[in-house]
């Protein structure tokens, strides 16, 4: 049943990655689907690539991940991912109100808990959150790419 769980949450956050152009990569999103799965008991020990820091930036430009679970990392630094006792809804909400509280514009994706957001000026500049429950938790998942990676729009 575990197998199944894990399978269809990475389903479903892949799906929804697909659906924003493939905005949500694999590993990371089936990563933090597979930490819902060992919710109980879930500890920080896997807290992020990089020496267990998040990517430079990220805190002051987006906001502080203090208070979620098993936060992951992207090899890339570009997709922050971490786990949320709160529903799907509630989860988004917040981290929805804490990119907002750092000057990030929200842009409806007419996807159910997931959105794009926008600033001008920064290291970031744009990103995209999807928030999926999977076993009990909410895995929260955040796209980020640094302003020059080739991805975002500089000024």
């Amino acid at each position: 049943m575990r197998a199944v769980v894990a399978v269809a949450g990475s389903f479903l956050l892949l799906a929804a990655g697909s659906a924003v152009s493939g905005c949500l990569p694999g590993p990371v999103a089936s990563e933090v689907a597979s930490a819902a799965q060992g919710a109980e008991g879930a500890s920080s020990s896997q807290d992020s690539t990089a020496g267990g820091a998040l990517p430079d930036g990220f805190v002051e430009e987006l906001f502080d991940v203090e208070g979620f679970e098993d936060v992951r990392v992207s090899d890339g630094e570009d997709v922050v991912g971490f786990l949320s006792h709160d529903a799907a809804e509630k989860a988004f909400r917040d981290v929805r109100g804490r990119l907002e509280a750092s000057g990030w514009t929200f842009v409806e994706s007419g996807l159910a808990n997931a959105a794009s957001f926008a600033k001008s000026g920064g290291a970031y500049q744009a990103c995209f959150l999807s928030c999926t429950e999977v076993a009990g938790m909410t895995a929260v998942v955040v796209q980020c790419p640094h302003v020059g990676a080739g991805s975002a729009v500089t000024e």
